[in-house]
């Protein structure tokens, strides 16, 4: 048995909250494991953290289809589906949106060659 009485000092800083909070335990993951287009190939190859990429495709390809998997079932995906394409550059955007709010955009560049006779 300890006779001397345990000594310990407790913090106090300016400005501290009445109540504490816990960390979310919301997923804060919004990353794609996969992105793919129906027509041309994606350059540079997919990679989760590349936020830029570039696809060509013939005159005759008059629309695209952009899809892929979200890395975190929690997140949500705004930007799959077919967009029709114009002559020229054609810019799309995947936005990914984890469960606490963070966005990541994933950028297609579409490049749609001119049509030969014009």
């Amino acid at each position: 048995m300890y006779l001397n009485p345990y000594i310990f000092t407790i913090p106090v800083y300016k400005d501290m909250p009445t109540e504490t909070v816990l960390p979310s335990e919301s997923s804060p993951i919004n990353y794609l494991s996969s992105l793919t287009v129906n027509k041309g190939t994606l350059s540079p190859a997919f990679n989760k953290e590349t936020l830029l990429y570039n696809v060509e495709v013939e005159n005759e390809i008059s629309a695209i289809t952009i899809s892929g998997e979200k890395e975190d079932t929690l997140s949500k995906v705004n930007g799959f589906g077919t967009y029709v394409l114009t002559s020229g550059e054609n810019t799309i955007t995947v936005r990914v949106t984890s469960e606490t709010g963070i966005t990541r955009d994933y950028v297609i560049n579409v490049f749609r060659k001119l049509n030969a006779d014009a």
